[in-house]
C-alpha cells in the first residue's frame, strides 16, 4: 500500500519519464505494485482486499469434514453431527 504522497510522488516521476523499475528502487517498493498505481489500479491509502481461498476456509475443507461427519461411537456428545 502506498501513501497519498507516495502515489503523488510515482505520477509525478512517470510523468518526468523515469521507469517503474527506477520509481520502485526508489521508493523501496516492489515494482508490480508502482505499476498498479501508475495504471490506476489501486487506491492510495487503502489495502486491497485478498479474495477468500476456499481451501482455507474449515467448513470447506475435505479433511475437516471428513473428520467432523465420521459415525460416533454410542454415547458420544449430541451436539456434534454431521
Amino acid at each position: 500500500m502506498l501513501t497519498w504522497g507516495d502515489d503523488v510522488e510515482v505520477h509525478a516521476l512517470h510523468a518526468r519519464g523515469w521507469s517503474i523499475s527506477a520509481i520502485a528502487r526508489h521508493l523501496e517498493r516492489d515494482r508490480k505494485t508502482i505499476r498498479a498505481y501508475v495504471r490506476g489500479e489501486r487506491t492510495p491509502g487503502q489495502r486491497r482486499v485478498a479474495p477468500a481461498h476456499p481451501a482455507t476456509s474449515p467448513s470447506r475443507s475435505p479433511i475437516y469434514s471428513a473428520r467432523r461427519c465420521r459415525p460416533r461411537p454410542p454415547g458420544s456428545h449430541p451436539a456434534i453431527r454431521c
